[in-house]
């Protein structure tokens, strides 16, 4: 593994897969407990609302989508290093 880590090319993927990990714990629930504890789910359902807690369950699993979606969009979208070899061609 440290190996694979130590290579310059690896680098910066290793480093957008441990945000977008870190991100994927922090903003669900932190988001859930923000809406929970008489947040904003409470503002808009009412207080007494039975449906605070699947309000702010639902705002976490948004933000989760939201995360892989951006992670997906970041890995198809990064070049390919291998691509750029001299001599190298394309298999269709």
């Amino acid at each position: 593994m440290n190996r694979i880590m130590s290579h310059p090319e690896n680098r910066p993927v290793v480093r957008k897969l441990l945000f977008t990990s870190l991100l994927l714990i922090i903003l669900p629930v932190g988001a859930f407990f923000w809406l929970s504890s008489g947040g904003v789910a409470a503002a808009i359902l009412g207080k007494d609302s039975p449906y605070i807690l699947a309000a702010s369950a639902g705002a976490s699993v948004f933000l989760i989508n939201i995360v892989l979606v951006g992670y997906v969009v970041m890995a198809f979208s990064e070049s390919d290093p291998r691509a750029d070899v001299p001599g190298r061609t394309k298999k269709d």
